[in-house]
């Protein structure tokens, strides 16, 4: 095990995030940017100017491979070795966001604090908060599934949408309620699911296996 922190180039001192791109480069996202990981050298990179002392929640890739980073404040991306940043024109008031997927399909999700979720379909922006049928309006984690279910985790809740229909994941199989950090799909079609209070989990299908904060690690998450 070897630790990476401010001797090897590491600016920030708190990691949000890790992303592997197309390319095989890893990007941390921490509170203060998003950084290269050169494995060959064990050593952080310097963040790219357009991001420094910006904090990276979430990056991503499009269908084109231009990467995006989701932050405190706006969205980035970088495209061809050029910077661009946007928001949604729906967009109410100034929020936070905090994760960014793009499906099978290329639509972008963006979860935000507090003015919830934003998919990005063909170039028009949609939003889907409390009146659509969620009972959340901050969403922390976004994945897709084998079968193109969409996954959503927010600090109270677990979402499922199948492409017309949300389901509320949690209450259907009877989950902790806890705050609810991130969310992953693994090459054998598993749902992780990251949370502060009892730990990780994981779900196969049919049912979840909790591996407890206090058996399996030594933080909360």
């Amino acid at each position: 095990v070897s630790y990476i922190q401010d001797e090897n180039g590491l600016t920030g001192d708190k990691v949000f995030t890790i992303y592997r791109d197309h390319s095989g480069i890893i990007w941390v996202g921490t509170n203060a940017g998003a950084q290269q990981f050169n494995l060959s050298t064990n050593w952080i990179l310097p963040c790219p100017e357009t991001l420094q002392g910006k904090e990276v929640y979430s990056i991503c890739e499009n269908g084109a491979g231009d990467l995006v980073f989701a932050t405190g404040e706006r969205i980035y991306q970088l495209s061809e070795g050029s910077w661009s940043s946007y928001i949604p024109d729906n967009l109410v008031q100034p929020a936070g966001f905090y994760s960014a997927f793009f499906d099978q399909e290329n639509n972008g999700w963006f979860g935000t604090s507090g003015q919830g979720l934003f998919e990005l379909k063909d170039n028009i922006w949609l939003n889907y908060f409390k009146a659509s049928g969620l009972n959340e309006n901050s969403f922390y984690g976004l994945c897709e599934d084998g079968r193109h279910n969409l996954w959503f985790c927010s600090y109270a809740d677990i979402y499922q949408f199948d492409g017309l229909n949300w389901s509320s994941v949690a209450k259907t199989y009877g989950i902790s309620s806890d705050y609810y950090r991130q969310i992953m799909d693994d090459r054998d079609g598993n749902i992780w699911l990251v949370s502060d209070n009892n730990g990780l989990y994981l779900f196969r299908g049919d049912n979840w296996t909790n591996f407890p904060r206090n058996t399996y690690f030594n933080s909360s998450y």
